[in-house]
């Protein structure tokens, strides 16, 4: 395992969900091969979005047809969990990617949710919000939604990642999402659009980003307790990148079976 005295921060600029996903799995495979430090990269959309789990069919939780009117992008991500409307004005999301089992996180992959949610936890109080972990990888604010989480390991790397809601505009955020009735009576609402919320609610203002960025990064940095460098991708990196763009843009890849 390389060891590196400080980690790399990653601000990008906003793009469609096959190159963020292209990413992700490019800065994986670069800190898999020791040729990338530990990374914690921000990131927006350019197009709206819905974005499914590895294990989910596109039909059984998305309106394609809607999808396809609308010109919102279908996209399927490496990670598992539930399918996610991607706003491009309404939300920040982060990934670490990280050697597993790098300290203080544990072995063993069903322990790592508490943890990094905690770092979210504390990111939230920076802001001044009073979050709390929910359920496998959720954090909640007075029981509603405003963060979620997944994680994928492979090659000998964990990745985390999860969408920070700043802003919600709840009819365009379920309109293309197929939500079970089940899921809904589990968390005891009729309407899920009631169980998110989002930093602009929370605060009553809207947030600078830099701001939201430093709360988070500062968190993780404080958990782990390396300092991080702003850095930006490297060659190699966007240029695997682009061709890991074909696979998560084609619809082999999305609408595949599982």
């Amino acid at each position: 395992m390389a060891v590196w005295s400080s980690w790399r921060l990653v601000v990008s600029e906003p793009a469609d969900s096959f190159a963020n996903m292209a990413v992700e799995e490019s800065v994986m495979e670069h800190v898999s091969m020791g040729l990338s430090p530990p990374t914690l990269r921000f990131f927006r959309w350019s197009v709206p979005a819905v974005v499914i789990g590895a294990q989910q069919r596109v039909h059984e939780v998305v309106d394609v047809e809607l999808c396809r009117e609308k010109g919102i992008q279908i996209c399927r991500r490496m990670s598992g969990g539930g399918a996610v409307f991607k706003d491009p004005e309404g939300e920040l999301n982060y990934s670490l990617v990280v050697p597993r089992g790098m300290p203080p996180l544990p072995d063993d992959d069903l322990a790592i949710h508490p943890l990094m949610v905690g770092i979210l936890v504390e990111g939230f109080a920076r802001l001044g919000v009073a979050a709390s972990f929910s359920g496998t990888n959720d954090v909640v604010v007075g029981g509603k939604k405003i963060s979620g989480n997944a994680q994928s390991v492979r090659r000998g790397v964990l990745l985390y990642h999860g969408t920070i809601l700043l802003k919600v505009d709840r009819e365009r955020m379920f309109e293309p999402l197929r939500v079970p009735q089940e899921k809904s009576e589990r968390h005891g609402l009729k309407d899920p659009k009631l169980r998110v919320t989002s930093l602009e609610e929370c605060l009553g203002r809207v947030l600078p980003l830099e701001e939201v960025v430093e709360a988070f990064s500062s968190a993780f940095s404080a958990f782990f307790g390396f300092p991080f460098e702003r850095g930006s991708l490297s060659d190699p990196e966007r240029e695997r990148a682009k061709e890991l763009y074909c696979k998560y843009s084609d619809e082999g890849w999305i609408f595949s079976l599982p």
